[in-house]
Formats: structure tokens, C-alpha cells, sequence
């Protein structure tokens, strides 16, 4: 499987299909085949390269703290690496942070801009429940850790649907790139960090906004309130979608939004 070394980590990445590239940027703790439910929907028209951020997956583990915007940077090395000048960027949740900064930092490598379930900045009820998620983490399994973090990421509808949440739960928890605990808290500890409040309406490229209007981890007002400040932006609520949108029977509806957006002119 394909890896570059950038800032002395190993960084794997995924990708499938023809066409203008897209790099795909997943959230805190998941890996690359958190798009395993969109990329299908994208690569017959897009060349998909979905990566694991630093500290996640095949990618290599940092030793040291470190912030959204080095991760940007990762990201960034990547594109130098692959000869890509510009892409379509898209990032869901702490995927979404890394992709605002690279937008905002670096315009001229960013054709448009597709954030899901992201955020300016995590809220504070939501920055308590991670800090109590550490110590859940430290002495549960995996199991029972993502017993409790799931009816934060999944609806109602979702938990009804016979074995979906089943499982998910499996793979999860027989997950062989599970994210090492001390990995797991230098993700939080960046994710808690980040704050674009003061520059989102900054970043000028082209940009779509998606969320799901049950989302309990970054409730949809955080995308409202990203699509008021990136002027022009593109605004998709999905009903009965959840922040774990992107591999649930919701990435239907948000891949032809993504589809349309991405071919305009």
C-alpha cells in the first residue's frame, strides 16, 4: 500500500478512479475506510485519494503534541508528493478542521471545498465529554467504549435498522489499526485546540456545508454557522442523519449533492 514519509511519519493513503482529484480527510480516530460508503459514489468521475492522518490507521504515530495545522501540512506534503497542484478537498468532522485551514492558508490548492459534520470550534459540553472519553478509553474495551460512543455518532432510525449497528460495532472493535490510546488523546488534544472562528470568513473557494440534522457530536447549527461566515457557501442538511453520516444510507443524499457541487463550472 502506497506511504510518503512527511515530517518523519509514514502517511498511507488510498485512491480509486479518473478524473479531478479529490482528497478525502476523515475525523478523529477513523481511518480512510470511513469513506468506504462515498467513494464508491465519487470515483467514476473523480480520482478519490482518501488518506489516514498522523496517528490513525497505516499512517505512522507521532511522538510528540501537535495541532490542526500540522496535520494541514501533512496533507499538503502529500499533494507535493503526488504532483497535485490543486484539489477538491473534503473533510468530515476533525477532517473538516485540517481541510478549513488548508482553504483558508492555501487557496491555490484547493479547487472547492465539501466540509461534513465539521465545525469552527468544539463546544464546550462537547470538549467535557472527550476529556471523560479518555478515561473510558483507557480502561475499556473496545467494545465497550464504542457501546457508549455510538448513540452519539448514529439516530434513533439507525439503532432500529436490524444488525446496522451490530455491525459496525464489530468491525470496530475488531479494528486490526485500532488507534493506540496516547494516539487517541494527541487527536482529542488538536481537535480541542483548533478554533476558526476568527478567519472562516476568510477562506474564498467555493464551499459546500454538510451535516446531518441529528447530529449530537457537532449539532447542525455548527454548519450553519460555517456556511454564514464562508461567503457564497452551499448549506445540505440531511434528515435523519447523524455525525456517523458518512456510513449510514445519508451519504446517498450527500453524494449527489457532492456530485452536483463538484461539477459545477
Amino acid at each position: 500500500m502506497p506511504k510518503v514519509n512527511v515530517h518523519n511519519l509514514d502517511l498511507f493513503w488510498r485512491e480509486s478512479g479518473e478524473g479531478p482529484p479529490i482528497v478525502l480527510l476523515m475525523g478523529l480516530e477513523t481511518d480512510h475506510r470511513g469513506w468506504a460508503r462515498l467513494v464508491p459514489q465519487l470515483k467514476s468521475s473523480f480520482r478519490c485519494i482518501s488518506t489516514d492522518n498522523r496517528d490513525v490507521g497505516q499512517s505512522g504515530l507521532a511522538t510528540a503534541p501537535y495541532s490542526i495545522e500540522d496535520m494541514a501540512d501533512d496533507t499538503l506534503a502529500l499533494l507535493d508528493h503526488l504532483e497535485l497542484t490543486s484539489v477538491n478537498l473534503i473533510g468530515q468532522s476533525m477532517g473538516g478542521a485540517i481541510a478549513q485551514v488548508i482553504a483558508h492558508q492555501h487557496p491555490q490548492r484547493v479547487s472547492k471545498l465539501v466540509l461534513i459534520s465539521s465545525f469552527c470550534v468544539l463546544d464546550l459540553r462537547y470538549q467535557a465529554a472527550l476529556a471523560a472519553l479518555k478515561h473510558v478509553r483507557r480502561t475499556m474495551s473496545l467494545r465497550d467504549y464504542y457501546g457508549l460512543v455510538f448513540p452519539w455518532m448514529y439516530t434513533r432510525e439507525e439503532y432500529e435498522r436490524p444488525g446496522f449497528i451490530d455491525d459496525i460495532m464489530s468491525r470496530a472493535a475488531t479494528n486490526s489499526y485500532s488507534q493506540p490510546f496516547e494516539a487517541y488523546c494527541r487527536q482529542v488534544a488538536a481537535a480541542c485546540s483548533f478554533n476558526s472562528s476568527g478567519w472562516a470568513n476568510q477562506i474564498g473557494v467555493p464551499t459546500l456545508v454538510v451535516s446531518g440534522n441529528q447530529d449530537l457530536i457537532t449539532p447542525p447549527e455548527n454548519a450553519v454557522r460555517l456556511h454564514s461566515l464562508i461567503s457564497g457557501s452551499q448549506l445540505l442538511l440531511i434528515d435523519n442523519a447523524g455525525h456517523g453520516l458518512a456510513l449510514t444510507a445519508a451519504v446517498d443524499e450527500a453524494a449527489v449533492a457532492i456530485n452536483r457541487f463538484l461539477g459545477q463550472t
